[in-house]
């Protein structure tokens, strides 16, 4: 809950600030949103998990991002962790692309300045678009994930700790450790 309430919070400042800097102008602060730009990233995320069969993974991160409660095994987590940074990445490589088709699209306009200062503007979203997204979903979710605590942890005794007890049970049974060294064959029997 806290992650969410995080992104809340910071998209609330983000907003007054673009309502400040644009004068609380509506219609100005309303450029800084395409809905283009928005589904080129959401298409490239949706394609690169499913194209690396990691839904399944994204799915059980999500929960265990969203929900302390949520178990979720040290391999399942790596594997999450791992995505999340292939998304970060993707995250990068879209702006690039987006940016980089954005202002070849704009220097084909260059006869109508309007349209060119236009899609030069909306090139540009998609920088902000990825920094946004990476600041405020993937690279906490990463930190998140990276912090969880392993569900399959294995209990480690040390061979000092069986030693132990084994002298203990010895001992309790009225067995001496001489005649464990000096046995020639031990079983291991319930009830006897």
């Amino acid at each position: 809950m806290r992650y969410v309430s995080g992104i809340l919070v910071f998209l609330v400042f983000l907003f007054l600030l673009i309502a400040l800097a644009s004068g609380f102008n509506v219609g100005v602060a309303l450029m800084l949103f395409d809905l283009a730009t928005a589904i080129f990233f959401k298409a490239a995320v949706a394609a690169v998990i499913i194209s690396t069969g990691g839904l399944k993974v994204f799915v059980m991160a999500i929960n265990a991002i969203l929900s302390k409660s949520y178990k979720i095994s040290s391999a399942d987590r790596e594997k999450a962790v791992r995505l999340f940074k292939l998304i970060r990445k993707t995250i990068i490589y879209t702006a690039v692309l987006h940016t980089i088709i954005g202002v070849l699209l704009s220097m084909m306009q260059l006869s109508d300045i309007h349209a060119f200062m236009a899609n030069l503007a909306i090139s540009f979203l998609s920088i902000f678009y990825g920094a946004l997204a990476n600041m405020l979903l993937v690279n906490p979710a990463i930190s998140i994930l990276e912090s969880r605590e392993n569900v399959d942890e294995k209990i480690v005794i040390s061979e000092k700790q069986v030693i132990d007890k084994m002298l203990e049970l010895c001992y309790k049974q009225g067995v001496s450790p001489e005649e464990i060294l000096n046995a020639s064959e031990i079983s291991f029997r319930r009830g006897q």
